[in-house]
Formats: structure tokens, sequence, C-alpha cells
């Protein structure tokens, strides 16, 4: 840590950061990152039913990224007998070199592997009548190309009454999280934290 703290305790740096604050996941209905915002999916019965949730401007920076978001769920079981069940995370990438939202092979949507791995949203929302679990996990986008990911959820052959609402939605780089047992970080030229009070 190189930001300088002096005898009297203060902290001398030309940037602090609110962690919350610097979020880049946005309101895809208002393109606000700054309004709470939820978004609840009724799959349909049908094969292929699903929904985009939020855009995330990663603006071709490069590195580790944090995601966090909370799922609620009510009403799903496995009673169409149209097709086999599933839900499940996916996403699309808005690439410089293509200029539109793209799903083509090799173009990685880096949120949605790791989201997956943390948690199975088809055992989840198979585990109980209703419920929540927040998701809190880091990805790595490898790529200067990608300007922009978006999340979004598929089903497939859900009974028509089941419901999901993604809310809570933060994205942001690794470096600014302050979570779990960490509460402050500091780099060579800023300082993040949940929370700043001036005395």
């Amino acid at each position: 840590m190189k930001v300088p703290i002096t005898k009297s305790g203060n902290c001398i740096t030309n940037n602090f950061y609110e962690s919350s604050a610097i979020q880049i996941a946005y309101n895809q209905e208002q393109g606000d990152r700054d309004k709470p915002y939820a978004y609840t999916f009724k799959p349909s019965r049908n094969n292929n039913s699903s929904i985009s949730i939020s855009p995330v401007h990663i603006d071709g920076n490069t590195g580790l990224y944090r995601v966090m978001l909370k799922v609620e769920w009510v009403g799903f079981d496995t009673s169409n007998t149209d097709g086999t069940f599933d839900i499940y995370f996916q996403g699309d990438v808005w690439r410089y070199s293509v200029g539109a939202w793209s799903w083509s092979s090799g173009m990685s949507n880096y949120m949605i592997n790791p989201l997956r791995t943390q948690q199975n949203l088809k055992n989840l929302v198979l585990s109980s009548e209703s419920g929540s679990y927040n998701f809190n996990t880091t990805f790595n986008v490898l790529d200067a190309d990608c300007y922009m990911l978006r999340l979004g959820m598929r089903s497939n052959y859900s009974n028509g009454m089941g419901t999901i609402t993604v809310s809570d939605i933060q994205v942001m780089p690794e470096k600014y999280y302050t979570g779990g047992n960490e509460k402050l970080r500091a780099g060579e030229d800023y300082v993040a934290c949940n929370n700043f009070i001036e005395i």
C-alpha cells in the first residue's frame, strides 16, 4: 500500500471511492446505474423462454471484476410434461469489432460461467417453493475487444407459474470491492471502502 497515512491518522490521496458508487451495471430500462431496479421473469411453458436483464459497460478494460446480485423465486416445479425443465443464466456480448450484440461462439460473456458455477439456478428454484439467494463471485475479462456484457436468463419448459426476480445487481472492478472481512482497499493512487464519513 503506497497511499500515505500521516502520524495524525490522515490519509492523503487524489481518489477516494465508495465501492457501491462505482458499480458499472446499468438499469437497462432507464439507462441509469444509480436507480434501484429489479427484473422479474415469469417463463412461459415453451422451450427457450428468455429475458435480458442488465448491461455492464466493460469498455475494453480487461482484468478481474466482482459481480453481486440477489435472486428470489416462487412457484417452480417440474409439472410441465412438454419437455424437461431447466433454467440458467446466459448472456450476450457487444464487441467493438462486431458493433452489435452477439451470441456467436467464441464471443464469451465472462460473467456467466462463474455465476453458474457458484449456484445452479435449476437446483436452486426446485429446492423449495420459494426462497432467495445472494450471488457473489468474480470473473476475468480477457479481451479488450469487449465493450459490454449483458446478463440474462433462459428457461425451458417451465410450469408457466413460477417467477424469478433478479435485483441488487452490482458489478465493479475487483480492486474496488470491499466486502466480507476486507473493509478497505488501497492502491498506489486510490482508497476504496464502503462508506466514507467526514467529521
